[in-house]
């Protein structure tokens, strides 16, 4: 795929040649929210949502703007995206994944806090493997984000917790284990499957963890 004449001096951040070329009629609005994504200066971001056929839940281009802000680590431009009031917040882009999953995988603390601080996110929300943000969290191993989530009452439910415990066991984050092993809502089921997943993958530091401080009983002989 190729890319124009305006997304290239958007990237460029030449304020002058964005100004002008926004400015003519002949201009294809299709393309604003793809040269969005190249916008690194706040100007330019200013002058892209300013226009008149400006449409920021477009789905051209490869990802929305949002997920790019996470991806380049770019607070600013994320908060004044979420600001627009036509934003959908939770549009879903490769493999059902939306910008606040990706905040979460990244271990985008600032991010993350605003996205649960927008009152149309669906915290809910799962990819198409099933993943809520929990999940995909507690499999990067971001402890310091798990523990943000953990503040919401969406995911103090033990389906919801248990699945992400399980997924934090198979690939050995520790730190995400203590967090969610302190849950009362957890049972000695999530325990054990955690302990399976451990054991199947080969996470000693777990399988020690889980059985020397979990607060549920866990039977060691458990079949699955």
């Amino acid at each position: 795929h190729g890319v124009s004449s305006f997304y290239l001096a958007c990237q460029s951040d030449h304020a002058e040649v964005v100004r002008f070329l926004l400015s003519l009629p002949q201009l294809d609005p299709r393309q604003l929210c793809n040269a969005l994504c190249a916008a690194q200066d706040m100007d330019i971001v200013e002058m892209v949502l300013a226009h008149p056929h400006f449409n920021i839940n477009s789905d051209v281009g490869e990802l929305p703007p949002l997920t790019i802000a996470c991806v380049d680590r770019q607070l600013e431009k994320l908060a004044r995206l979420l600001a627009v009031p036509s934003i959908d917040v939770n549009f879903k882009h490769n493999n059902d994944t939306t910008a606040f999953m990706i905040a979460c995988s990244k271990g985008f603390v600032q991010a993350v806090q605003l996205f649960l601080a927008h009152p149309e996110l669906d915290v809910a929300s799962v990819n198409q493997h099933g993943a809520d943000a929990l999940s995909i969290t507690s499999d990067a191993g971001h402890a310091d984000v798990v523990a943000l989530l953990l503040e919401h009452a969406h995911f103090n439910s033990k389906a919801v917790r248990g699945q992400a415990l399980g997924v934090a066991c198979a690939h050995g984050r520790l730190e995400v284990v203590k967090l969610l092993l302190a849950c009362p809502a957890l049972d000695s089921a999530h325990v054990e499957l955690g302990l399976f997943l451990a054991c199947q993958t080969g996470h000693a530091t777990i399988v020690r963890y889980l059985l020397q401080t979990s607060p549920h009983p866990v039977n060691v002989n458990a079949l699955m």
